[in-house]
C-alpha cells in the first residue's frame, strides 16, 4: 500500500505532496509531465556518483521520454563536501545551463544531496524550485521534508541556510536495498528520534520496525509484502510526525520554548553536531552523532532528575540495539565544550538544549537554566 501525505502551513503556496512507497521513483516523470498542467523546459539533476550509478540512468531514460533538456551534476559523496565551494559550483553550473525560474531541480541522494541542492535551489535566481528524491533512511523521515536547507561552515554545522520548501518529495523504499548496513543503521538513530518525540504508537512502532530490519535485513523485508508494508507504514508514519510539528512552527520561531516548537527535532542534535565538527565530519555518520546525541540528551535528562532511571535505561537499551556505535572516549571534552557555543540553536542565554520529561515528552531548556556544570559532567561518561 503506498500512502501520499501533504504538508500543509500557513502559506499555501508551499504546500506539498509527499508520496511514499515501492516505486516511487518511477512516479517522479509522471508528476513532472502532469503538474498544474506545466511543462518544464529543463530539468537540473543532482546526486552524487555513487547514487546516481544505481538510479541514475533509470532516471534519466524515463525523463528522455518526455523530451526534457536534462543536465546532471554529481557532487562529492559526505558531509565535508556540503559546504559553500559546492554551492557555488552548483551555481555556475545551473548558469552555465541556462536554468531559469520555470524550470527544475531534482535531488537525489541523501541529506547531503537533499541540503545542498534545496539551497543552491533557494537561492538562484531567488528561488527555482525543487524535487526531493531520498535515497537514505535519515533523508526519507527527516531531511527531505519540512524546508530546511543548510550547508557547513568551518564554525559549525548548518550556520548557512534558508527555509524554503519543496516543490514535491518521492519516498521509494525500495531504495533502500543498496545502502550499506552502516548508513542504514545511522538512519535508524534519526527513526529513534522521532518516536522518542512523540511517544506512543509511533515509539513503539519505530522500535518493532527497527528490529525486523535488524534481524532480517532490508532486502528481505523488501521482499516480502507484510513486512514491506509494515516499513512502509512506519516511514508514512514518522513523516506525518514531522509535517505536524513544522505546519505548527515552520520557521522555527527563535522566540518559542514550548513542547509543540519546531526545536524539539533538535532532540540530540546539540551534541551530535559538535561531535561531527571536532572529528572534521569524517569519523561519524550524521545519524551517527545524533545516536550519541540521544544517549547523551536521556543522561542530561536524568541528571536534571526529569527522567528517572527505568526510562534512561529503556532509552539506552532501544538506541544501543540499533548497533555498535563508532568509539569516541578519544575525543577532547574541551574540544566539545567550545564546539558547542558555535550552534545555531543558541540564545542569549546560551544554547538551547532539548532534553525529555518523559518518552513522548519533550522540554526545551537554556544552558542558563541547565547550568554548565551539569553539561560537563554529562560529557565525561562519553568523552575522556
Amino acid at each position: 500500500m503506498d500512502h501520499e501525505i501533504t504538508v500543509k502551513i500557513s502559506r499555501k503556496s508551499t504546500n506539498y505532496p509527499i508520496k511514499v512507497g515501492s516505486g516511487a521513483l518511477a512516479a517522479v516523470p509522471r508528476w513532472v509531465n502532469g503538474k498544474s498542467g506545466q511543462r518544464h523546459q529543463k530539468i537540473f539533476l543532482i546526486s552524487n556518483k555513487r547514487v546516481f550509478g544505481f538510479y541514475g540512468d533509470s532516471l534519466l531514460k524515463e525523463l528522455d521520454r518526455s523530451s526534457f533538456d536534462t543536465y546532471i551534476h554529481l557532487i562529492g559523496d559526505g558531509e565535508r563536501f556540503k559546504d559553500l565551494r559546492t554551492i557555488g559550483q552548483l551555481l555556475d553550473a545551473f548558469a552555465q545551463a541556462g536554468l531559469k525560474r520555470s524550470d527544475l531541480i531534482l535531488a537525489l541522494g541523501g541529506g547531503v544531496v537533499g541540503d545542498a541542492a534545496g539551497f543552491a535551489a533557494s537561492v538562484y535566481q531567488r528561488g527555482i524550485p525543487v524535487v526531493q528524491i531520498p535515497t537514505t533512511l535519515v533523508s526519507m523521515v527527516d531531511s527531505s521534508v519540512g524546508g530546511k536547507t543548510g550547508v557547513n561552515l568551518s564554525f559549525g554545522k548548518n550556520l548557512a541556510g534558508t527555509f524554503s520548501q519543496p516543490d514535491a518529495v518521492f519516498v521509494d523504499i525500495c531504495l533502500l536495498s543498496t545502502l550499506p548496513r552502516r548508513e542504514l543503521n545511522a538512519g535508524a538513530y534519526e527513526v529513534l528520534k522521532h518516536g522518542i518525540l512523540s511517544g506512543g504508537k509511533l515509539f513503539s512502532a519505530s522500535v518493532d520496525t527497527l528490529q525486523v530490519i535488524k534481524k532480517k535485513g532490508v532486502k528481505e523485508v523488501l521482499t516480502k509484502d507484510v513486512l514491506r508494508e509494515q516499513m512502509n507504514a512506519l516511514i508514512a508514519e514518522q513523516i506525518r510526525f514531522k509535517a505536524r510539528v513544522v505546519r505548527g512552527d515552520e520557521m522555527e520561531d527563535p522566540a518559542r520554548t514550548d513542547p509543540r516548537s519546531r526545536k524539539i527535532l533538535n532532540l540530540g542534535h546539540t551534541f551530535g553536531h559538535a561531535l561531527e565538527k571536532v572529528t572534521n565530519y569524517r569519523y561519524l555518520k550524521h545519524g551517527e552523532a545524533v545516536g550519541y546525541g540521544l544517549l547523551f540528551a536521556a543522561e542530561l535528562s536524568k541528571k536534571l532528575e526529569l527522567l528517572d532511571k527505568n526510562t534512561l535505561e529503556l532509552l539506552n537499551d532501544v538506541v544501543h540495539r540499533v548497533g555498535v556505535l563508532p568509539p569516541i572516549k578519544h575525543i577532547d571534552r574541551d574540544e566539545l565544550l567550545n564546539a558547542f557555543q558555535s550552534d545555531k540553536k543558541s540564545s542569549p542565554n546560551g544554547i538551547n538544549w532539548v532534553v525529555l520529561k518523559d518518552i513522548g515528552k519533550p522540554l526545551i531548556l537554556s544552558e542558563k537554566d541547565i547550568g554548565r556544570t551539569a553539561i560537563s559532567h554529562t560529557l565525561r561518561k562519553f568523552v575522556s
